[in-house]
């Protein structure tokens, strides 16, 4: 049986805001769900079509427990040598636990780990049925953009520090940013900002010490990072959702930095060489 999701709570418009349950479901989601009387065969069958770990058992709009592997695979040792496959799958019902749509997913991790889902509604309206692979999947889409913004910073500043030829920022790196930032241009690679490293790059005077660590090209080196200043400032002010398409340039920006970062690395392996 396939149900559509109740879909009559809506969030509101504060619920946008914070990190709800009703945020970590799939949209549009259809629950797949048996009745108490399907057997064991036939709930195993959908389970193994659809991918699925468990099943609502659904009377009506009744929910009446989850056919599980765990439940199935726990009730069958007591049942000996009886022919598992064709009894109704209520036999083996567990219960399953029921959140709100605006209850705080963290709140429910326990639940996740324990049971892999948590139903969302009420036992006779069910509105969804929320996996941890849901939640992993709505987190990953929040912490992703922060992951590569790291990566890229961290990279910056070992490309950077590859180009002073030390941990200490070289006399024409402070001269670049001298210019702008005065009396309070920093002293140390971690105190750069986004800005100073763009500062830093756009110079063409210097750009002979940054070659071997950025390229050839400057303006696509200064262009990246430009590029990935904008999304920072987008993110960290939440100034608008992040797209797929930020996504990919930051991912872009990313890997084209890591591959910098081999190409020096494997320089100085070479250097090294007796």
């Amino acid at each position: 049986m396939v149900l559509a999701a109740d879909s009559s709570e809506e969030p509101g418009d504060v619920d946008t805001f914070f990190h709800r349950l009703n945020n970590v479901l799939p949209e549009q989601q259809e629950i797949v769900s048996v009745g108490p009387d399907a057997t064991v065969a036939e709930a195993l069958a959908i389970m193994s079509r659809e991918g699925y770990s468990q099943l609502p058992i659904v009377e009506g709009r009744e929910v009446l427990g989850a056919f599980t592997f765990r439940s199935f695979s726990l009730t069958a040792r007591s049942m000996g040598r009886a022919d598992l496959s064709q009894m109704p799958v209520l036999e083996f019902a567990e219960r399953v636990l029921f959140a709100r749509p605006q209850d705080n997913f963290e709140e429910l991790i326990d639940a996740l780990d324990r049971d892999g889902a948590v139903f969302v509604g009420d036992p006779d309206r069910l509105i969804g049925i929320a996996t941890t692979v849901d939640v992993l999947r709505y987190l990953f889409r929040i912490a992703n953009v922060y992951v590569l913004l790291q990566e890229i910073e961290l990279a910056l500043r070992e490309l950077l520090r590859h180009a002073s030829g030390s941990n200490e920022m070289s006399p024409w790196m402070l001269e670049c940013l001298s210019a702008v930032r005065d009396a309070d241009a920093p002293t140390c690679f971690e105190d750069l900002s986004f800005g100073d490293y763009a500062l830093i790059l756009q110079s063409k005077t210097h750009w002979q010490h940054l070659e071997d660590a950025f390229g050839r090209l400057r303006s696509a080196a200064l262009a990246r990072v430009r590029r990935a200043n904008e999304l920072r400032n987008v993110a960290f002010h939440f100034r608008r959702a992040i797209s797929t398409e930020d996504h990919e340039n930051l991912a872009d920006t990313r890997d084209w930095l890591l591959n910098r970062l081999r190409i020096v690395n494997a320089r100085r392996r070479r250097d090294d060489l007796p």
